[in-house]
């Protein structure tokens, strides 16, 4: 799905600038990658993230944006759209075809079921694969794609974007959620 969100444009450069150029300094951060496959084990992940919500994540220790009021306006627009009440947004940036996310769901125990993802900047590969046949199934996100990820779909599928060596631009990723 294509969408024309509330400010996509103005998202977009605000994050992106903020990673790129440093400011803030404190709130991206390469969070070291303990829980994915054992040959990742200590290694940094090839992304950087940040985290926007009212708690951190148990899990890890990505940058807050909580003091970011920019993003507060997207929540009631991707609420509406996805029939759930999001209050957390963990941002990815994927700097250029080295950063990557490996295969997992999101599955946390302190995250509802739904989550609906919004990118914007260079086009990237997402990559779907069924638990129980390991069949995978591959598209492009597009600027402004969204993709809802429905109840149950983090218990029957994991996804990733991959590496890729061709040349591609940053890509944004807002991933809103709702921390219960």
């Amino acid at each position: 799905m294509h969408m024309n969100a509330p400010n996509a444009a103005n998202y977009f450069e605000l994050f992106k600038g903020a990673a790129l150029h440093g400011y803030p300094p404190a709130e991206w951060s390469r969070q070291i990658d303990l829980v994915q496959s054992p040959g990742a084990f200590g290694k940094m992940r090839p992304r950087l993230e940040a985290f926007h919500g009212p708690a951190e994540y148990s899990y890890q220790t990505a940058g807050s944006f909580r003091k970011l009021g920019a993003l507060k306006a997207a929540y009631g627009h991707y609420s509406r759209l996805a029939g759930v009440s999001f209050n957390a947004c963990l941002v990815n940036l994927y700097r250029d075809g080295a950063d990557s996310v490996a295969w997992h769901a999101d599955d946390e125990k302190d995250m509802g079921p739904v989550v609906l993802s919004v990118s914007y900047g260079s086009t990237r590969r997402f990559a779907v694969r069924c638990n129980a046949t390991r069949k995978v199934t591959s598209f492009d996100l597009e600027h402004k794609d969204v993709l809802i990820m429905h109840p149950g779909a983090q218990s029957l599928f994991q996804h990733c974007i991959r590496k890729t060596a061709q040349p591609v631009g940053p890509r944004l990723s807002m991933t809103f959620r709702t921390m219960l």
